[in-house]
């Protein structure tokens, strides 16, 4: 597997790439995700393989603005090109991906033989209203330390209450009382430390 950075028109890209005999074949990754996902693929694969962090995901740059689908291909295509990629190549997208292959198979023309589109993520106007609705949906309010993912991210099973997800993201005062503020509300250093060890485990309240 060889790992290289290659300047685009928007920034420079990431590219995961491994040796093989046959057409190339391009794997474009799902969001928010980067090319990591495809190296087992690729270590099985003899076949070259091309497996680019889109510009803003992986150890790419971050985009110099919010790019357009088209943008993010024409980035992809410039990394392909600087990389010495030349000839018929296969394309595989997965979600984004899958959109993306298919602009960056437009953009190449007659070089892009085959694309392989899983999981388009093709939506409605209603169901794209509804997934936007459903994030306010969500139990847990944002703070700005990030301690309202730390069940979610830790433990199998949801959170299952306020106040449970309050006390994985408290952060406690100094001095004598041992007194935790969380979200507007005080409790005691003996009820954080009974919530504690009640929240599943590996996962514990700050302290």
């Amino acid at each position: 597997m060889t790992r290289r950075i290659f300047p685009t028109r928007f920034g420079q890209m990431h590219l995961r790439s491994n040796e093989g005999k046959g057409v190339p074949l391009v794997l474009l990754h799902m969001s928010p995700r980067s090319g990591a996902m495809w190296e087992a693929l690729q270590e099985r694969l003899e076949r070259p393989t091309y497996a680019p962090d889109r510009l803003g995901y992986g150890f790419s740059d971050a985009p110099p603005w919010a790019l357009s689908l088209e943008q993010y291909a024409q980035s992809t295509v410039d990394a392909l090109k600087a990389a010495g990629v030349q000839g018929e190549v296969d394309l595989l997208g997965i979600h984004t991906g899958s959109i993306e292959a298919i602009e960056v198979a437009h953009q190449l023309g007659s070089q892009a033989r085959r694309v392989i589109a899983v999981g388009m993520p093709l939506f409605s106007t209603e169901e794209q209203q509804r997934q936007m609705e459903k994030y306010s949906e969500q139990p847990l309010r944002p703070v700005t330390e990030g301690g309202h993912v730390l069940g979610a991210w830790l433990s199998p099973a949801p959170v299952r209450s306020e106040r449970r997800a309050s006390a994985l993201r408290g952060t406690c005062a100094g001095g004598k009382s041992r007194r935790c503020i969380q979200g507007g509300e005080r409790i005691s250093h003996r009820q954080e430390t009974q919530e504690s060890e009640d929240a599943p485990d590996g996962v514990r309240a700050s302290r």
